[in-house]
C-alpha cells in the first residue's frame, strides 16, 4: 500500500515544450544563430513537417563528424516517415569565416542534395555560422542562395 501511495503522489514531470516551428528562412537564420551561440562547433539536423513543426532534431558535436553524419542519424530512423517532409542542415563552424564560398561547400551541397532528394524528402537550406558569437563578425551563409542567387523568393518548408 504504501508503494501505491507513492506512486500517487509522484509530482508530474512538466510536458517538454515543443521546439519553435521553422517557417521561414529568417526561422532558420535565428535557430542558427541559436546553435552557434548554445554550441561552438556543430553540425545539427532539423526534420520540418507541416507548417514547419520540428518533428526532430539532431545535433552532432565532435569533430569527426560531418554533415552527412547527422543527415544519416536523422533519415535512418526506423520508425520516422521522411517522405514528403523538408530537412534544415546547420553546421556551426565557430570562430571560423563563413562569407566565402568554398568549392568544397559547394560539393557537399549537391551530394546532400541529391541523398535526401533519394529518399523522398527536400534539403531546403544548408546554412553555416561561424565567427565570434554576438560579435559583428559572426555572420552566416545559406548555401541554397550562394549556389542559386535566383532561389531568393523560394525558401519554404
Amino acid at each position: 500500500m504504501a508503494t501505491s501511495a507513492r506512486r500517487r503522489e509522484r509530482r508530474q514531470r512538466p510536458q517538454r515544450a515543443a521546439y519553435p516551428p521553422i517557417r521561414h528562412f529568417a526561422d532558420a537564420v535565428c535557430t542558427a544563430f541559436a546553435i552557434h551561440t548554445q554550441f561552438d562547433r556543430a553540425r545539427v539536423c532539423f526534420v520540418i513537417g507541416v507548417n514547419g513543426r520540428v518533428e526532430q532534431g539532431w545535433a552532432l558535436t565532435g569533430p569527426e563528424h560531418s554533415e552527412g553524419d547527422v543527415l544519416n542519424l536523422a533519415l535512418l530512423v526506423p520508425e520516422r516517415e521522411v517522405v514528403g517532409r523538408s530537412v534544415l542542415l546547420i553546421t556551426a563552424r565557430g570562430a571560423d569565416d563563413v562569407t566565402e564560398l568554398a568549392e568544397a561547400d559547394v560539393t557537399t551541397w549537391r551530394r546532400l542534395q541529391a541523398d535526401v532528394q533519394s529518399r523522398g524528402a527536400q534539403l531546403v537550406d544548408w546554412i553555416l555560422v561561424g565567427g565570434e558569437v554576438g560579435a559583428p563578425d559572426e555572420s552566416v551563409r545559406s548555401m541554397r542562395f550562394a549556389t542559386d542567387p535566383s532561389a531568393v523568393d523560394t525558401w519554404e518548408v
